[in-house]
């Protein structure tokens, strides 16, 4: 109950991890955000839960603040962050890595 009341944002929350920690947030009693860059895995995720949410790409500054700025406005406030955005990358090895994809995982992460 250490997060009951609290206001969370969640960034990737559109599946796998970010999804489940959106259920156990909202269990343990916090008023929660949802951010993601896939608005359709968003949208699943607001309706499965019933949380604001909002489409944001972590890799650009604007929309993270706009972020921020809507769930300060969603939820009178904002006590946790969890950036739990993701980006696997291609798994090459340094030599043979393509340095734009290199990039947007380093961003994302």
């Amino acid at each position: 109950m250490l997060v009951a009341g609290k206001a969370v944002l969640i960034s990737g929350a559109g599946p796998g991890l970010g999804r489940s920690l959106v259920k156990v947030f909202l269990d343990e009693g916090a008023r929660v955000v949802a951010t993601d860059r896939d608005a359709g895995a968003l949208a699943r995720c607001a309706d499965e839960f019933g949380v604001r949410v909002m489409t944001c790409d972590v890799t650009d500054r604007a929309q993270c603040v706009a972020a921020v700025d809507f769930a300060v406005r969603e939820l009178g406030g904002l006590d946790v962050l969890v950036n739990d955005a993701y980006s696997g990358g291609d798994y090459s090895t340094f030599e043979a890595a393509d340095l734009d994809r290199w990039r947007e995982t380093a961003d994302v992460n």
